[in-house]
């Protein structure tokens, strides 16, 4: 018999075996190890354990929790992390002991540190949080090793876990801190507000802005006074955090400072900040609209249309008539569909004055519009509409007539049309 039928029979052998039996089973470590990469089959006692392991975490049979646990200290880093991948699958309390073990254990990987990390956020419990909070006070704990406990203490959703991740929000790295910063609000523990609003005074604008959306998540009256402390931050991006927050809270206070964060030098502040303006609906802001609509940010400009047009009223259908004298037609067009929804007298005389625009897109809209608005008064307008050079707009222009209920339209509209 060849060596290659032997070991082909071996392998036959133990992939037949029970997957608890392949992973009590050790590679013999007086064999000679091969270093051809095609001579793969040395690697046939490790293969088995490790899809053994897969398969036991698949079942997520309890029972097999002991022969998992002593994976863990198999030889091999992928066995031990596959063991620990499958502990946290079958999601035994009685494996914490161990996953705590390989994750305080600073003389393995990492990666399987980290796995040991993910497997107790899966099973969960007050021995599982202590163990976690336990590797962010270990000194030798590497940066990834902290953020993963950081992270699995965030996923367990645990009220216990909130101490350990105020603890993680003071870590000399930023990164765990942003990360404790973000998951923190997962837990949402009014408890924990106050550990929370020291954060507010880290030095990296990243962390402040976690912490920020934390407190918004926790949403309590202290969480609120927190926001408004961040309302003066130095970073336009925690500041408008702060204030997306206090506005789902109907905090006017934040307002003046959404208006301010209108003139940011980052766009995607001015946009949120438009966006929330719409969002609150109050008057106050009006006037900051219309400048910002004089901007040059095509994106900044339609979103304080669409902020106009949430705030309504007589001021915010004046503010969209404005907007008709945009430079860019679509932001005229945007502003023509906002007041036909809108309705009203000032918004179907403003409407009207579009249907002479330059832009067919915009002259279609407003027709479009008037139809919409059911306004009588404007079917001067609709029959001179019926004349215009674009044929879309001359469709629409007998679409809107037919809406208002213009009697005389058939034979001069089919004409005009043709």
């Amino acid at each position: 018999m060849t060596r290659f039928s032997m070991n082909s029979e071996t392998r036959a052998a133990e992939c037949a075996s029970p997957p608890a039996v392949l992973l009590a089973r050790r590679p013999d470590p007086g064999a000679p190890r091969r270093n051809t990469k095609s001579e793969d089959l040395t690697l046939a006692p490790l293969a088995p354990r490790l899809a053994a392991a897969d398969v036991l975490g698949q079942i997520g049979d309890p029972r097999t929790v002991a022969s998992l646990l002593k994976a863990l200290k198999d030889a091999e880093p992928d066995v031990r992390q596959a063991a620990a991948r499958a502990l946290g699958e079958v999601g035994s309390a009685n494996a914490v002991g161990g996953l705590v073990e390989l994750l305080l254990d600073c003389s393995k990987d990492d990666s399987e540190r980290k796995t040991a990390a993910e497997a107790l956020s899966e099973i969960g419990g007050a021995d599982a949080v202590k163990g976690l909070v336990q590797v962010l006070e270990q000194p030798v704990s590497t940066v990834t090793i902290r953020e993963a406990a950081v992270r699995a203490l965030g996923s367990t959703g645990d009220s216990r876990a909130a101490d350990g991740l105020i603890k993680a929000l003071e870590d000399h790295d930023m990164t765990v801190r942003r990360a404790a910063g973000e998951e923190i609000g997962t837990i949402r523990d009014p408890e924990a507000v106050a550990g929370i609003l020291r954060a507010l005074q880290d030095p990296d604008p990243d962390t402040r802005r976690a912490v920020a959306r934390a407190l918004r998540r926790i949403g309590s009256a202290g969480a609120l006074r927190g926001l408004q402390q961040a309302l003066a931050d130095s970073d336009g991006t925690v500041r408008l955090e702060a204030a997306k927050a206090l506005e789902k809270a109907r905090d006017t206070s934040a307002v003046t400072v959404l208006v301010g964060l209108l003139k940011d030098p980052k766009g995607h502040v001015r946009l949120e900040a438009a966006s929330a303006l719409g969002r609150i609906g109050s008057a106050d802001a009006i006037a900051a609209l219309l400048e910002a609509l004089e901007g040059p940010d095509v994106m900044v400009c339609g979103e304080a249309v669409e902020a106009l047009a949430m705030i309504g009223g007589t001021e915010g259908v004046a503010g969209l008539a404005r907007a008709l004298d945009h430079p860019v037609g679509d932001i005229r067009v945007r502003a023509v569909w906002k007041m036909g929804s809108l309705g009203g007298t000032v918004a179907a005389r403003a409407v009207a004055r579009a249907v002479y625009d330059p832009c067919e897109s915009v002259r279609s809209a407003a027709v479009g519009a008037l139809g919409k608005l059911r306004c009588a008064d404007a079917t001067d307008h609709l029959l001179r509409a019926l004349a215009d050079p674009v044929s879309s707009v001359r469709e629409a222009a007998v679409l809107a007539l037919q809406r208002i209920g213009f009697a005389t339209v058939s034979e001069r509209v089919a004409s005009l049309v043709r």
